[in-house]
């Protein structure tokens, strides 16, 4: 697209064609900004024309701004449309009737302009968009009530003059404010939370900042016995802040977790003090544990950067995060490896080419010349066959030891995982005692089956291989012993040959024997090609040293992962650590939910384990969540139930993933409730993060939260069934997270 500058100024050129020299000097006397405004649909039909847009984009903003206006209120029984939703009234004046009758403030311009060529018609037509203009309720939308809009949305296009598109937000801004989106309850909690007299009165725990549940606690204080928060009396709560009046006596609950972000609002349960028609992607009732069916937290400081990394240190790395760090280091070891056979080949080569050449050059012109005796031409000659051999056979060796290393770390790591893997077996089994169901008679057999295989087969089969390669490899006649007597030969026939190339060299330098030019030239050439196959040989041990320091780290971490999963194994096969101190209601719809869940609970465990390993909540937790805030679909935000590959709109605002592991991992730890909180194999503690997280409104009404506990006997009903809405004699027919938990344990 061309620069915004150049549109702007294309536009206006555009409206002096159209109007001619009689609306020239009216059109000068606007910027570009408010041209684009009071021409909107000649400025439509000028970005479409010029290929800058579509129809769609102006047809889909219409769309949202006529979408957004459907949640209008203040009705006005007088004039107010008939049941077909028609105004009857030839008393009250269209938008279009007042702007073209009054001049004031050139009002009489926007005769063809966007709010009238797009919304007069709707206008006419819809009893909230009238009385959203209509702010004064007298029947008739005024001048002064479409300047009010107008001054919003030029002030909207200042704010951003480089994007036309800004109109828009303008609108759609300058709508909220005559409908007084600013004195709505949720505005004035907002500047509440962000005034500096609410740290004061608000931050009971004293760590100078309003967690959520603090929040809670205020927003049920001013509630009291109403049904929902009211903007009146919110108002006088801040200006008795502002004023140092405000009396609050509120603590933090003594037995209370610190709940920490919590969002407001998810997919299925949370009916928030601010709702929206996306909400809901799974389609059920709405209920809420926040307060009075919210749990609303204001600003959120979640970003466009939420990506999950990997700690510094591997031992403080999930199995997941493990499992990614192995890649590395195996791409490690694999580049070592490679480094290692690119030096034996280039010294392979260098020895079958240049080298090679050199000395049969040297030789031919030892043979030749007659003043060398046959004596030292065949020590010359033998000595160098022992010397190629030899470094052969280390060339060989180094390969073969490099291979061999390689082979028995991976050895010594399986051998590890089946000792781990034994040990957790064997603790898994030790947690089956007294008498056991039949269920779980076989589940212990299971475990008893896979522990004598590891034992009786597995364990020797891997313990032999790695005997076998640690034997080739260390052992008395071993390639390393086999390695150092060659060096150790290979420095004798070198000290040799320095010898005999010192007694060349001296015949050279006396000239006393007159050796011929062709054996100093082949003397000196084979000399040179000496030193450089031993300048490659010399970098060979560096490799060496390279590709063993990658393996020790390879088999670092592996040993973490073997522990890993030696503990998931454990989990896998242990009788159930938690203790289900309640009786189960479930209907036969609940029953069938149930089965959903168990069977993709199955399909995906390495989903749910990997948030586990991220987050310490048992992947069964993880997963009731997912099925209360999304029906397990692993395509929306854990957070919100908003679609994943999208930037969230919903509290949490402005977070983006595209991987669901990685977004669920977000949404527990920065969203949810406090994790320090939680005691590993509590389940009094899961089920209060799993409470926490959806919201503690259930518990200021002193009832049991169906988000927990629908479908056992703790849960008899009652139910936030939208916001601010609590309707005791509905009852969730949904099952809670301890049901289901207590299912998938099982």
């Amino acid at each position: 697209m061309e620069n915004i500058s150049e549109i702007k100024s294309g536009f206006i050129d555009y409206l002096k064609d159209k109007y001619g020299d009689e609306e020239s000097s009216k059109i000068k006397s606007y910027s570009p900004e408010l041209s684009i405004f009071m021409y909107s649909s000649d400025f439509q039909q000028y970005l479409v024309g010029n290929g800058y847009a579509d129809v769609s984009v102006f047809s889909k903003s219409i769309s949202e701004i006529k979408d957004m206006l459907s949640s209008g209120e203040n009705k006005t029984e007088a004039d107010a449309p008939n049941e077909e939703g028609v105004n009857e009234s030839p008393d009250v004046n269209t938008g279009e009737n007042v702007i073209q009758n009054n001049n004031t403030n050139g009002m009489n311009q926007v005769g063809d302009s966007f709010l009238i060529t797009a919304l007069t018609d709707v206008v006419n037509n819809d009893q909230d968009l009238f009385s959203a203009f209509n702010t004064n309720s007298n029947g008739t939308i005024d001048a002064e009530e479409i300047t009010a809009f107008l001054d919003s949305v030029e002030a909207a296009m200042q704010a951003d003059p480089d994007s036309y598109e800004t109109i828009f937000d303008g609108i759609a801004k300058g709508i909220q404010e005559i409908k007084g989106a600013e004195t709505s309850p949720e505005s004035i909690l907002e500047s509440i939370y962000e005034s500096e007299e609410a740290l004061e009165y608000l931050d009971l725990d004293g760590d100078g900042k309003i967690s959520d549940l603090e929040k809670e606690l205020f927003e049920s204080y001013v509630q009291g016995d109403n049904e929902e928060l009211n903007a009146e009396d919110l108002q006088k709560v801040l200006e008795q802040m502002k004023n140092g009046t405000f009396d609050y006596d509120v603590e933090l609950p003594e037995d209370a977790l610190s709940v920490k972000d919590i969002p407001e609002t998810d997919s299925n349960d949370t009916a928030s003090t601010s709702s929206s028609p996306a909400q809901s992607s799974a389609g059920s009732v709405g209920s809420s544990g926040g307060v009075s069916g919210g749990s609303y937290s204001g600003n959120t400081t979640s970003s466009n950067n939420n990506v999950q990394s990997a700690p510094d240190d591997i031992n403080d790395m999930n199995l997941e995060q493990l499992q990614q760090e192995r890649e590395t280091r195996q791409a490690n070891v694999t580049s070592a490896q490679e480094n290692v056979d690119g030096i034996t080949s280039d010294i392979e080569d260098f020895q079958n080419g240049d080298y090679k050449d050199a000395r049969e050059a040297y030789e031919k012109a030892l043979e030749e010349d007659e003043n060398i005796s046959e004596e030292l031409k065949e020590k010359i000659s033998e000595n160098l066959d022992n010397i190629e051999k030899t470094t052969s056979d280390i060339t060989s060796l180094n390969s073969d030891i490099s291979q061999t290393k390689t082979d028995l770390s991976s050895a010594e790591t399986q051998v590890d995982a089946d000792e781990k893997n034994i040990a957790a077996l064997e603790s898994a089994i030790n947690s089956y005692s007294g008498d056991l169901t039949e269920e779980e008679a076989a589940a212990k057999q299971k475990a008893q089956t896979q522990l004598d295989t590891l034992k009786e087969t597995t364990l020797p089969q891997h313990e032999q291989e790695r005997d076998a390669l640690d034997e080739k490899l260390n052992g008395e006649d071993g390639l390393l012993a086999q390695l150092k007597a060659k060096e150790e030969e290979l420095e004798g026939y070198k000290q040799e040959r320095d010898n005999l190339e010192n007694t060349i060299q001296e015949m050279i330098e006396s000239n006393s024997a007159n050796l011929s030019d062709e054996t100093v030239e082949a003397f000196e050439t084979f000399r040179e090609a000496e030193q450089h196959l031993e300048e490659l040989q010399t970098q060979l041990p560096d490799a060496q040293e390279q590709l063993s320091s990658a393996l020790t780290e390879l088999e670092e971490v592996d040993a973490l992962i073997n522990e890993k999963q030696a503990e998931k194994l454990e989990r896998e096969n242990s009788n159930s650590e938690f203790d289900f101190d309640f009786n189960e209601t479930l209907t036969d719809s609940m029953k069938s939910e149930i089965e959903k869940v168990k069977q993709i609970f199955e399909e995906n465990k390495d989903k749910y384990e990997a948030v586990e390993e991220a987050t310490g909540i048992p992947a069964e937790l993880v997963a009731a969540i997912h099925y209360r805030e999304g029906s397990c679909n692993f395509d929306t935000y854990l957070h919100n139930g908003e679609p994943l590959g999208q930037t969230t709109t919903l509290v949490p605002k402005d977070v983006y993933f595209e991987d669901w592991t990685e977004a669920a991992i977000d949404a527990l730890l920065n969203h949810g409730g406090d994790i320090s909180q939680l005691e590993e194999g509590n389940l009094d503690s899961y089920l209060y993060y799993a409470e926490c997280y959806n919201g503690l409104g259930y518990s200021y009404r002193d009832i049991a939260s169906p988000y927990v506990w629908s479908g056992t006997d703790k849960y008899t009903g009652g139910m936030f069934v939208a916001d601010g809405v609590f309707d005791g004699s509905y009852k969730d027919t949904r099952p809670g997270v301890a049901v289901i938990m207590k299912e998938l344990c099982s």
